[in-house]
């Protein structure tokens, strides 16, 4: 995993704010805690954190819907360690994919098809319910363009609004603290 974080650490592009090596570690340190709160094997705790390391890899070429590169990555990384059989790599790529956004009838999401999935995608939003989420989604407004303040801050309502977590740790862990920005969010956006 160390070759891992060294390529993305050379390769993800430059003007990615929020899409980098710090979002990487972020999701790697979180899927762990989330993890091993919820007293996973330690198989479990090791395919999700291959997963976390790959899941933004396609973000060196290709800037949207990149998961499947990063899935794809991991599964030839995975094939020449050697240490995994074909269902541990068919379920990293699984729960890498499941991390795409996907519009639905309630709103953007991820939609985590196996239970560990379910991990990778809490820990690749947690920022949602962290003190740190006003810092994390400016960088995500600068990433996309998004020039309007108001209009992404109400955007922002909406998401999290219609956002549930998946994990019982997640929900533990950051439900208060998202309910706490989603009335920071009022205040800062109000609605009209």
């Amino acid at each position: 995993m160390n070759s891992a974080f060294e390529k993305l650490k050379r390769e993800l592009p430059a003007n990615l704010p929020y899409h980098n090596l710090e979002h990487v570690i972020d999701v790697f340190n979180e899927v762990i805690t989330f993890g091993q709160h919820d007293n996973l094997d330690r198989r479990s705790l090791i395919l999700l954190a291959v997963a976390a390391v790959f899941h933004d890899m396609g973000f060196i070429e290709r800037g949207q819907e990149n998961e499947d590169l990063g899935a794809q990555h991991a599964a030839s990384a995975m094939q020449a360690d050697g240490g995994f059989s074909a269902q541990e790599i068919d379920l990293v790529s699984t729960m890498i994919l499941d991390t795409q956004v996907r519009f639905t009838t309630t709103g953007v999401r991820q939609i985590p098809t196996t239970e560990l999935s379910k991990y990778l995608c809490d820990a690749d939003v947690s920022n949602l319910g962290r003190e740190d989420f006003f810092e994390k989604a400016e960088l995500v407004r600068l990433e996309i363009g998004a020039s309007d303040p108001q209009v992404f801050g109400q955007g922002l309502k909406k998401f999290l609004a219609s956002h549930s977590w998946y994990s019982p740790a997640a929900q533990k862990l950051r439900q208060a603290q998202k309910d706490s920005n989603i009335k920071e969010l009022e205040l800062r956006f109000p609605s009209t």
